[in-house]
């Protein structure tokens, strides 16, 4: 045997069995030599052409969708808080986005914007200059205190809603009115605040006109004859609830009244709720959550529906939309249909002019 394998490990033909060995072991799969390296083409060679095509798809699917921005402040009214929902729905109706922020500051980087909706209380004057800073926005802003003769005319992308769309006076002289239509023998008063500008005399004089125009001197068929309607003012900034009490109890103890109209700010809820107590009807014209027996108001909503805003995001709505005027009676019996409906026309007539709330 070592004869045999001395011999045959010296033959030729043993370099070639070993090499046909191993070429059969690398074909199989099962060797262990070393491997081929990939060719220099391969390592130059371009990234497919599918992965590139991934983050394009990407991008197109994140892009911000048209957005609405709704400028609702903290301390904005109830009545445009519980208005803010009907525009929502209005916007995911029409394909947009609806971003809510609490001040005009955080609507500039919100992506493409198409239509920005101040709430009040935003002033007139933040809503003028994001409008005119904006132009390819449409702009609808509130005028939440009478118009003033000098104001610029706005921008041309800027819908103005004026909520108070009458003078002070106006505003007052309607109040007598309303007042002595609560009254049963015309025994008002007032209970107010008076606004920047105004002397408590000359309010006072616009409230006592307004309810001659419905009855003359207002002179009631039994004593005491006291001259009404009669006005007491609560100094303005004033927010105790008890000194506004006093200011009711005092206006009481001046004449006996049957209807108080009352114009003050939350404070004023407690003397609302005192008159009340006396049997008196409380015509209140202040924030909204307060009881009393008739509630009036500017209504801007009553206008603003979804054909409206359609109009509005398209450029067909008009410079200015003046609110409505609310009477809300806590029943028939406080305040009947009839005379509300006096009042709204009355408020209509101020409006158009055919009334002079000055005249004495």
């Amino acid at each position: 045997m070592s004869r045999f394998w001395t011999t045959f490990t010296r033959s030729p033909r043993w370099a070639w069995l070993v090499a046909v060995l191993l070429a059969g072991c690398a074909a199989a799969g099962g060797g262990t030599g070393p491997t081929a390296l990939p060719t220099p083409a391969a390592l130059t060679a371009p990234p497919s052409p599918l992965r590139t095509a991934a983050p394009t798809q990407t991008a197109t699917a994140t892009r911000a969708a048209p957005a609405l921005v709704i400028v609702q402040p903290p301390e904005a009214a109830p009545e445009a808080q519980a208005w803010a929902p009907t525009a929502r729905a209005w916007a995911e109706q029409q394909g947009l986005r609806v971003v809510v922020v609490p001040n005009l500051e955080d609507a500039a980087d919100l992506g493409p914007v198409v239509g920005l909706i101040a709430l009040p209380p935003m002033a007139e004057e933040q809503a003028r200059a994001w409008a005119g800073a904006h132009p390819q926005v449409r702009v609808l802003a509130w005028r939440v205190a009478p118009p003033q003769a000098e104001a610029p005319p706005p921008p041309a992308n800027l819908t103005i809603v004026a909520a108070e769309p009458l003078t002070w006076e106006q505003r007052f002289f309607l109040a007598g009115y309303t007042a002595v239509l609560a009254a049963e023998n015309w025994r008002a008063g007032l209970l107010y605040t008076s606004p920047p500008g105004y002397a408590a005399a000359e309010v006072a004089q616009a409230f006592a006109r307004g309810a001659a125009y419905w009855c003359g001197p207002c002179v009631p068929a039994y004593p005491p004859m006291v001259r009404y309607p009669v006005a007491r003012e609560v100094p303005p900034g004033v927010e105790d609830p008890d000194a506004w009490q006093a200011a009711a109890e005092a206006l009481l103890a001046e004449a006996p009244l049957e209807a108080v109209y009352v114009r003050g700010p939350q404070a004023a809820a407690q003397a609302v709720a005192w008159l009340r107590a006396q049997e008196v009807t409380v015509i209140w014209d202040g924030p909204p959550g307060v009881e009393a027996d008739v509630r009036v108001f500017p209504d801007p909503w009553m206008q603003l529906d979804a054909a409206w805003l359609t109009a509005w995001l398209q450029g067909q709505a008009p410079a200015q939309v003046v609110a409505g005027w609310q009477v809300e009676p806590a029943s028939a019996a406080a305040f009947s249909p009839g005379r509300a409906r006096l009042v709204q026309e009355l408020f209509a007539a101020l409006l158009a002019g055919r009334v002079d709330a000055a005249a004495p």
